[in-house]
Parts: C-alpha cells; sequence; structure tokens
C-alpha cells in the first residue's frame, strides 16, 4: 500500500518522517489552489488514514482557538523488525516430523514494511535464504503478529514474530 498519493502528499509525508512539525497544509493554500480547499482537506485527512494504517503515531495539536485551520501535526514512524525461529525437526515429511531444537537466525532484522501477507513472509524467508523459490509451503497466521511455516508436507519449518518500535 502506497501511503503518500501525488507530489503533494509525498512532500507532506516527507517532512513529517524527517520528525517535522507541520500547520495544516491546507492553511498554506493560496491563489487558484484555495479555491479547492475542501478537496486538499479531504486528501490531507486520507493521508493521514493511511498513515495510521500503516503504523504511525499521528500527533495533532489544535490551532491557537482551538480549531483545525491553525493546527500542527507530527507523527512518529514504526520500525518493524523480525525475528525467525529455525525448526531442527527429526523424521520425514510422511510422518510430520516432530521439532528437536529450535534456534533464531541472526539478531532481529530490520524490515522495510510490515509482512502481512503470505507472499511478503516467502519473500523475506527467500531473501534470508531459509526456503528456495520453488519450495512449497503452508502458511498458519496465529495472531497478526506470530506466522508458522510449514513445508507443504506438514514438516515444521519455522516461525516469524514481527514486532514494532517506535522512532
Amino acid at each position: 500500500m502506497t501511503i503518500a498519493r501525488g507530489s503533494w502528499q509525498q512532500e507532506i509525508l516527507h517532512a513529517l518522517d524527517r520528525g517535522e512539525e507541520i500547520w495544516n497544509p491546507v492553511s498554506a493554500l493560496r491563489g487558484l489552489a484555495k479555491s479547492y480547499a475542501g478537496r486538499y482537506q479531504r486528501s490531507f485527512d486520507a493521508l493521514l488514514q493511511r498513515m495510521e494504517s500503516a503504523g504511525y503515531e499521528v500527533e495533532k495539536t489544535l490551532g491557537p482557538r482551538g480549531g483545525d485551520y491553525g493546527a500542527t501535526y507530527s507523527a512518529r514512524r514504526p520500525d518493524w523488525y523480525a525475528t525467525v525461529r529455525i525448526y531442527d525437526v527429526w523424521g520425514d515429511e510422511s510422518g510430520g516430523g516432530s521439532v528437536n531444537n529450535t534456534f533464531t537466525l541472526g539478531e532481529r532484522m530490520t524490515l522495510d514494511r510490515y509482512p502481512s501477507t503470505d507472499a511478503q513472509v516467502r519473500r523475506l524467508l527467500r531473501e534470508l535464504g531459509v526456503v528456495m523459490p520453488y519450495q512449497r509451503l503452508i502458511f498458519s497466521w496465529q495472531d497478526e503478529n506470530t506466522c508458522y511455516v510449514d513445508e507443504h508436507g506438514g514438516k515444521p519449518l519455522c516461525e516469524i514474530i514481527v514486532e514494532k518500535e517506535m522512532v
């Protein structure tokens, strides 16, 4: 999902990403653009909503008279980390195998975004060299932050635990 759509939203997002506090950008419109202030406000509101959906914490401080027009905004972006635990499994695929031991693959890894789909988890495991591109996998999401991965025959392969820290 793209957070910023269009150059106006990208400029706002970059300013907030750098940790800057910005004034309500609609209040800065001039000329012909000011006649479209309602559309710009809806666009700004949609940007803030997408930012919050992506994990950002957006803080709004009302203006001096208590309104949105002079409001200021700041945001903290999330950093996503993943811990991958690889299973050491005894047995073959027909018996399902039993987990003998687990070990963590390296340290926590920084992710560029939250891996919320099977395809994103598969891509992460391929980049780490845990699975081959042709390998058939079964994904079992226990909750939004934990995914168990099995090989197609039912043999447990690994688990991924995703954590978020605010910058």
